[in-house]
């Protein structure tokens, strides 16, 4: 890889979830100063938020800790997705054949 992007992705991570979190509470303040019911929509962005959350924090995780994400395409498509080793690269002889 060239370079460690870690730490954007971090500082990207946490503005996108503060600034939606603020837009969410912003529509839910505005339905409720207008009486208006929170409906199905509602609930499905409340819940997708949630999702996101958790996999902005289990990126963040990663991240934090170091581990690797390599998807190993091999004849059969074996995958070996988020191996604990700490941040190699990639070669020929990790792959299984």
């Amino acid at each position: 890889m060239a370079g460690d992007n870690g730490p954007p992705m971090t500082i990207t991570m946490v503005v996108c979830t503060v600034a939606s979190f603020l837009f969410m509470s912003l529509r839910f303040y505005c339905k409720q100063a207008l009486s208006t019911k929170l409906g199905l929509d509602d609930a499905v962005l409340a819940f997708s938020w949630v999702c996101a959350r958790v996999s902005a924090a289990l990126g963040l995780a990663a991240q934090t800790l170091q581990l690797t994400a390599n998807l190993v395409f091999s004849g059969s498509f074996s995958f070996s997705f988020l191996s604990l080793s700490r941040s190699t690269p990639l070669s020929s002889a990790s792959v299984n054949t």
